[in-house]
């Protein structure tokens, strides 16, 4: 759906324009022919709004269009009073067909003030000024402040011919100008001359004004410690996924560009008492043309920027310390779960029970039947086969199931012995939520930590009120990030960032191998390039942006970053995955093997000292 306003100069042909319908003036509809003009275009239009120098009497009928309560899309002023002159042609009706689009009109006369669009005004896809005066030149467009607001700007510039005698009106006709904000020159680029056959629909009149940027330079407001969206090298040159998307786009539509270590102000981007700070706030007052930084899309940031198109999707996520090791001393239980040790000990004692009760007058005791049902756990067979063929039916399937349960213990306890065992990690927010682990996070002004403090889900309030900040500091190598790392090995806290840069912390500093990261993130959103309200050539990054990530080249860039750093940190040495089984790792053998002896000592005595 395209938005155009469209702004007539007053002259003195058309004083009475104000007039109730255009038919009550023919001189007037003769000239400029609203109608064909607007109308008989193959653009659905709804005309909804004039604006003249009284307020007209036209009526509107609900079968018509719906009369508009207020006027807030245009901030005119005058006397700094809003203004809602309206006015009404008979060319109205055809709103009744056409309603997916709006066209704004304005009639601009000199004793009011130009029309702007303020930061969380209208924004029109089109602008499309009519000059009724012959000296059309660049300042006519240039001093509008939607010609710089507005990505399709074209200018009508009004052309007279004395007519032949006989015939006292002139004869008008309009051609066809834009404007290319980048051109060096900054002329007017004149496309033709207005007729229904050389502009037969609305985008005809518009061309795409930024398809160069005529090597201009843009300045980015950035922060070079945002890995691996935008970071510093060891050779001081600049790198990241938004890096490259700039590279790109530079070589598309030819710009050039600077980057900034940090903000003006040292801070990241966020309100503080009324106002902007950080790169954000570069950007908001004009220092900067964009910011390329981990910003994501928030309904805040969307009242006062303009953003591109999504570039990445992530969240917030949590680093906590890889829990010690189990006992050494437990190994030999590890290989099963309680329950499956418990469903042993129950099938062993049933499949006891049984083979006693299926004896022939009870030729062995329960405890000797006992002993030859537990016998084959240990793969030990019985010293006196039974008679009989239901015994011996019940043992073979006993001894199956035995030497499964035998395999299955012994493949684990393989892996016990040489890996370690860990208690069950935090997989979840939950989780987290309930554990006794308190939340870390660097102060820095992302919107994280008034989120979780306010939020209304009980899990995200519950880290929110075990949050705990440390300062920002510009003497350290990761501003302060070194605090939460120092209360995570401690193993007190969980490491709340974002979900990229957590990892690369950790895998830069070393510690990679004694943390995990939760999969489950936490305000998962889209981040995109910030800019100006109404910055007209976004459309530009837009759709350069939506090619680079279809085409599958910034999550290879973000993949190539990732896996680069990871292997520039990577140790010298690679340990071994085979390992000789040491006395720690046979704890659990060497203490039953000292039980046994120790309750086969005592037994020894007992019976000795009997006899």
């Amino acid at each position: 759906m395209s938005f155009l306003c469209f702004i007539f100069h007053k002259s003195p042909l058309f004083s009475s324009l104000s007039s109730h319908s255009s038919h009550s003036n023919p001189e007037v509809e003769g000239r400029i022919n609203l109608d064909w003009l607007l109308i008989q275009t193959e653009t659905p239009l709804s005309l909804s709004r004039f604006l003249v120098d009284e307020i007209s009497s036209s009526s509107y009928s609900d079968s018509e269009v719906d009369k508009p309560t207020d006027y807030d899309e245009l901030n005119l002023h005058q006397n700094n009073e809003s203004i809602p002159y309206e006015i009404g042609f008979e060319n109205i009706e055809y709103s009744r067909r056409y309603n997916t689009g709006t066209v704004f009109v304005y009639v601009k006369h000199e004793n009011l003030t130009t029309v702007s669009l303020e930061p969380q005004g209208t924004s029109f896809a089109g602008f499309l000024l009519i000059s009724l005066r012959e000296d059309c030149n660049i300042n006519t467009v240039r001093r509008e402040p939607l010609s710089s607001q507005t990505s399709s700007v074209t200018l009508l510039c009004l052309v007279t011919k004395d007519a032949s005698e006989g015939n006292r009106s002139m004869t008008l006709s309009f051609r066809v100008f834009t404007w290319l904000p980048f051109h060096p020159q900054e002329e007017l680029i004149r496309l033709g001359t207005w007729s229904l056959e050389g502009f037969p629909k609305w985008e005809d009149l518009f061309i795409d004004r930024f398809e160069s940027l005529e090597e201009s330079t843009l300045h980015v407001s950035s922060d070079n410690s945002d890995m691996p969206f935008f970071y510093s090298r060891d050779n001081e040159t600049f790198d990241g996924t938004s890096k490259r998307i700039m590279d790109a786009l530079g070589g598309w539509i030819n710009f050039t560009f600077t980057f900034t270590k940090g903000s003006s102000d040292d801070k990241w981007g966020e309100i503080v008492n009324g106002t902007w700070v950080g790169m954000l706030g570069d950007v908001l007052r004009g220092d900067k043309d964009l910011a390329v930084n981990y910003f994501s899309v928030t309904q805040e940031r969307a009242q006062y920027f303009d953003f591109s198109v999504p570039h990445y999707n992530e969240g917030f996520g949590f680093t906590i310390r890889v829990p010690p090791p189990l006992p050494r001393w437990l190994s030999l239980t590890y290989p099963f779960t309680p329950i499956v040790w418990g469903g042993v000990v129950v099938a062993l004692i049933l499949m006891a029970i049984t083979y006693y009760f299926l004896q022939e007058q009870n030729t062995r005791s329960f405890f000797e039947s006992f002993m030859d049902i537990a016998k084959s756990l240990i793969n030990q067979g019985g010293i006196v086969l039974p008679s009989s063929w239901i015994h011996k039916v019940f043992l073979v399937i006993w001894w199956v199931s035995a030497f499964v349960i035998v395999l299955s213990y012994t493949c684990n306890l393989i892996a016990v012995l040489t890996i370690p065992a860990y208690p069950k990690r935090i997989r979840s927010i939950g989780q987290l939520a309930e554990s006794d682990f308190r939340v870390c996070m660097l102060d820095y002004g992302e919107f994280v930590p008034e989120a979780l403090a306010t939020s209304r889900d009980e899990e995200l309030f519950a880290l929110g009120s075990k949050l705990d900040l440390v300062p920002t500091t510009v003497d350290q190598e990761y501003f302060g990030e070194e605090g939460c790392v120092e209360l995570v090995l401690q193993g007190t806290h969980a490491h709340v960032e974002t979900f990229s840069y957590n990892q690369l912390i950790y895998i830069e500093m070393g510690y990679s191998d004694v943390v995990y990261f939760m999969k489950e993130q936490v305000y998962k959103a889209n981040l995109a390039f910030f800019f100006r309200k109404h910055t007209p050539w976004k459309f530009k990054f837009d759709e350069g942006i939506r090619r680079l990530v279809e085409s599958g080249l910034v999550q290879k860039w973000y993949d190539d970053i990732m896996d680069e750093i990871r292997r520039k940190n990577k140790r010298g040495v690679i340990e071994s995955s085979e390992q000789s089984l040491t006395i720690g790792h046979l704890q659990g053998p060497f203490l039953i093997l000292a039980f046994g002896l120790v309750v086969s000592s005592v037994a020894f005595i007992t019976e000795y000292l009997r006899k």
